[in-house]
């Protein structure tokens, strides 16, 4: 089963706060306050790639951002945008290939977030030159990942989706992990101002940020010449 297909199948417990995607929701507030600590959101143009179904696309919306969010998953799309049937806010919904977009975008944003998507990608680089061009000149890029180590693999891969399967098997492939370390390779034009961790306990259920990151990194990008 590919990772896409994966997504498509739990796209319909993706607003279950107490099933599958659990961990998504309780650290829903620890990468919304992050972004707010580092920019200001409010009539800011913030592009979200690999949106999921929208959990905190919403948040940001709420708190006055205008936001084109975009995700490879058909059914995940359809989700986020049935909750906008009944709500007051607006959100610019694609079901698109990431690369596809970024290549033909002609519009600049203000804020790009990129919330465990670089993971499931297998060649990263396209990317992160991608998002310089649709960047403001002032602008703010906010990436959270998984970190490429041993600590991860046995948490995440083996814990998680093999042993108490808390996750579905192969919804993170260790080999397309990044390592925080690659990530500073790609920083032509871009400047990492500030590293995180979003720690997570599994057992307690809580979410915070850690000043040494592990195994979750957030980190800020600014876009310098």
């Amino acid at each position: 089963m590919n990772e896409k297909n994966i997504f498509d199948i739990i796209s319909k417990k993706w607003w279950d706060k107490k099933n599958i995607c659990q961990p998504l929701h309780i650290i829903n507030n620890i990468r919304f306050n992050y972004i707010k600590s580092k920019t200001n959101i409010i009539n800011k143009h913030i592009l979200d790639l690999g949106c999921g179904g929208g959990i905190l696309t919403e948040k940001l919306a709420h708190h006055g951002a205008k936001i084109t969010a975009l995700d490879k998953s058909k059914e995940l799309i359809k989700i986020a945008k049935s909750r906008l049937i009944f709500s007051s806010i607006k959100i610019d919904y694609l079901n698109i290939d990431i690369i596809n977009f970024l290549k033909k975008c002609q519009t600049k944003f203000d804020i790009i977030i990129c919330m465990e998507l670089l993971e499931h990608i297998e060649n990263k680089q396209p990317i992160i030159n991608l998002l310089k061009n649709i960047l403001n000149e002032n602008g703010t890029i906010i990436i959270s990942s998984l970190n490429k180590n041993i600590l991860t693999y046995i948490k995440i891969i083996l814990f998680g989706e093999f042993i108490f399967k808390k996750l579905h098997k192969n919804t993170h492939i260790f080999n397309k992990l990044i390592k925080l370390d690659e990530i500073k390779k790609y920083e032509n034009k871009l400047k990492i101002t500030d590293i995180k961790e979003i720690k997570y306990d599994s057992i307690f259920k809580y979410s915070k940020i850690n000043k040494i990151p592990k195994m979750n990194y957030i980190l800020t990008l600014k876009h310098v010449e």
